[in-house]
């Protein structure tokens, strides 16, 4: 964010006309993944930074007609990027929360996941504001439902970063956190973690605003997002310094962690094999069709798996039940999924956990959004 202020104040200082017109690229910056939604907070923050014209069609000032006072003074600092922290978030309006940190991962990706939790706490965040599960002082307490727990820690989170990886996207309960997050309106900010790269994380979850651990600037990007999004989401404001220091401390050991990462997600158990087939629901010309339908037997018992397609020429988010019968065909129980952002005809494989034993399965679009 800092670099897109800093590019406008370049601009409108050089500029006869005195605005700035989208779309732009600032350096290596795509404008619709980084800058876009850069200008969307620089307009929203209270003072804001920045001054335009907006449009129905589009959630950002699509005109930029000037920085306010505070963006000047912002932009000034930014100059120095030492400097710039600090003053990028002096004037903000606390979100007074105590609202913690929910930090999604694979299993398989707990080095990486350590590390970024070292980093936060280094960068000055109490370790009490930071949750995951894999951590035993502050994850799932013993005899405490899984599923359950995770869903009221997400529903009590005022963040949630997940570590977007390979692992992570063939995860049922990693893809249930970020679903989750997205049906609550809890903030988010999925990074990809290489080998997987951005584009093909997006085209798996859809295209949001996401951070990639590849080269310096990208790692660099994403720590300015988070000092952003920790003073506007929680009203963590941290200290320069610190927060130097725990971004040289974070890009030194990134290179082993992400061997540790890619290691133990090579020694995971293979996928289960498939043990039913269910009914998938007709298409009929319907907007949303489920097939694909399968159910497994997974680590977390019986797993539903199957596949949403958008048959529409617009984006939809849908809502989906699943109803099992007995053999005598009475309902042995029932189950919902999530499928966030499904692109106008694009697919995505969604899962349901804890299904019970039955002789066969519905599987229908409850509601489209």
């Amino acid at each position: 964010m800092r670099r897109v202020l800093r590019y406008l104040a370049e601009r409108l200082s050089s500029s006869a006309s005195r605005r700035v017109d989208t779309p732009f690229d600032v350096e290596d910056l795509p404008f619709e993944r980084v800058v876009a939604p850069a200008l969307r907070r620089l307009a929203e923050a209270q003072p804001p930074y920045i001054e335009g014209v907006t449009a129905m069609q589009a959630n950002y000032p699509v005109v930029i007609t000037g920085l306010t006072e505070r963006g000047w003074s912002a932009a000034e600092a930014a100059g120095d990027p030492v400097d710039a922290a600090p003053d990028l978030t002096r004037g903000v309006t606390a979100v007074r929360t105590d609202k913690p940190i929910f930090l999604s991962h694979a299993f398989a990706d707990r080095a990486l996941a350590d590390l970024l939790r070292d980093a936060l706490v280094l960068g000055g965040v109490s370790e009490r504001r930071i949750f995951y599960s894999s951590d035993r002082g502050s994850g799932v307490p013993t005899g405490e439902d899984v599923g359950a727990y995770l869903l009221r820690s997400l529903q009590g989170a005022g963040l949630v970063i997940e570590l977007v990886s390979e692992t992570f996207l063939t995860r049922p309960m990693c893809l249930m956190e970020l679903g989750g997050a997205w049906a609550l309106g809890t903030p988010t900010y999925p990074i990809a973690v290489p080998p997987l790269t951005r584009n093909k994380a997006i085209k798996q979850i859809g295209n949001v605003q996401m951070g990639e651990l590849g080269t310096d600037t990208e790692i660099g990007d994403i720590f300015d997002e988070l000092h952003d999004r920790l003073a506007q989401d929680l009203g963590i404001q941290t200290k320069t310094t610190a927060w130097s220091r725990s971004i040289a401390n974070f890009r030194q050991q990134l290179p082993s962690k992400l061997v540790i990462a890619q290691a133990a997600a090579a020694a995971a158990p293979a996928p289960p094999q498939v043990a039913a087939v269910a009914t998938p629901s007709a298409a009929g010309g319907e907007r949303i069709t489920i097939g694909n339908i399968s159910v497994v037997i997974g680590t977390r018992g019986r797993e539903l798996h199957a596949e949403a397609t958008n048959h529409d020429i617009v984006e939809h988010s849908v809502t989906i039940k699943a109803t099992f019968y007995g053999a005598d065909t009475t309902i042995v129980g029932t189950a919902d999924s999530l499928v966030s952002q499904l692109r106008a005809g694009g697919t995505k494989t969604f899962t349901m956990s804890r299904i019970p034993d039955h002789a066969r399965a519905k599987v229908e679009v409850d509601t489209i959004f």
